[in-house]
């Protein structure tokens, strides 16, 4: 009886370690998986928060010395506005909301006459910024960022239209990325507290 106990016993370790193996093998399993969770979800959320943190470098800040050009190749910085507050709208010419949003920026400087308008074109295609300003009949100043400036710090910019509020020190002090209807209001609000109501 012993000895077939034994001979049972033996046959049915390996099994036994088997089952072991598998156990540990989907222990492993789930605290990987687990583990990739927590980095991706580390990930998100740090990459959030630094675009947050860029975004919030900006606003506050001294508007960069930018050296961009004129549709007419003048040089022009926003520097050139200082003493006046300076709405920047950076815009490219396949951007559709950009497209949607001129006319708005365009009713809102026809309202505000003291303050200053430009509008930054990011295309690295000078002709195809040329026609979308003549088909668009743009009335405020277009000057080119043909180097992509904007997209460095301190602004960072990663979406378009991007607008930006400085008031007459040059600072930077409202950002607004894919303007909606509401911070298209906002914007008008910002120039109104900036300008004392002008």
């Amino acid at each position: 009886m012993r000895q077939a106990l034994a001979a049972t016993t033996a046959a049915s370790r390996p099994d036994h370690l088997a089952m072991s193996a598998n156990l540990s093998h989907h222990r492993l399993m789930q605290r990987a998986a687990v583990w990739i969770a927590f980095t991706l979800v580390v990930g998100l959320v740090g990459s959030a928060c630094g675009g947050a943190s860029a975004q919030a470098k900006a606003v506050g800040q001294p508007m960069p010395p930018l050296a961009l050009t004129t549709l007419d190749g003048k040089p022009w910085s926003p520097a050139d506005a200082r003493g006046h507050v300076l709405v920047v709208d950076i815009w490219a010419s396949w951007c559709g909301p950009c497209r949607k949003g001129f006319p708005i920026v365009e009713a809102i400087a026809s309202r505000h006459p003291d303050v200053r308008f430009a509008a930054v074109s990011i295309d690295e295609d000078a002709d195809a910024m040329r026609a979308f300003v003549a088909a668009q009949k743009v009335t405020v100043p277009v000057v080119h960022d043909a180097a992509q400036a904007v997209f460095e710090p301190p602004l960072s910019v990663t979406r378009v239209p991007t607008l930006l509020v400085i008031d007459a020190d040059g600072r930077v002090r409202h950002r607004y990325e894919e303007p909606s209807a509401g911070e298209y209001e906002a914007i008008e609000r910002d120039i109104a507290a900036l300008t004392g109501g002008h």
